[in-house]
């Protein structure tokens, strides 16, 4: 599987920025045959701004474990970042995935490489795709 590429933007949301990157391709009805489980992977952040945007060097001093997150999340072509959220203090990394356990392998592998960073996991049945949709509904691309 290919990953299709990334757009990105900040808009205001409950008066707060929220930064989004999606991948707008990724909701094609063969990712969502394939891919039904919703996976999210977020990481609290320690060096926010007022508005709880993480701070610029902080944030670029990231990209290795942005790059990793993803990566975990797809291997082996088993799952698909379709959206990525920062806002409030967090970075959500939302994945569809074939299976609901594919990110409790994905948290071990990170705490293990990062172990100073706070981060946790959630899973949900989404054949679907509505958080993909919603997204979609408040900010199109």
């Amino acid at each position: 599987m290919t990953a299709p590429p990334w757009l990105g933007s900040t808009v205001e949301y409950e008066g707060f920025p929220l930064a989004l990157r999606v991948r707008p391709q990724a909701g094609s009805a063969s990712n969502r045959t394939q891919l039904p489980h919703l996976v999210a992977i977020t990481h609290h952040l320690d060096h926010v701004r007022s508005d709880g945007l993480p701070e610029a060097a902080y944030n670029e001093g990231l990209a290795p474990f942005d790059a990793d997150v993803i990566e975990c999340l797809e291997r082996y072509g088993k799952g698909l970042v379709a959206l990525v959220e920062t806002f409030a203090g967090r970075r959500t990394y939302y994945a569809y995935a074939t299976a609901l356990d594919l990110g409790t392998g994905a948290i071990v592998e990170l705490q293990e490489r990062y172990p100073g960073y706070r981060v946790t996991e959630s899973h949900t049945a989404n054949e679907g795709w509505e958080l993909f949709a919603h997204y979609k509904s408040l900010f199109p691309w």
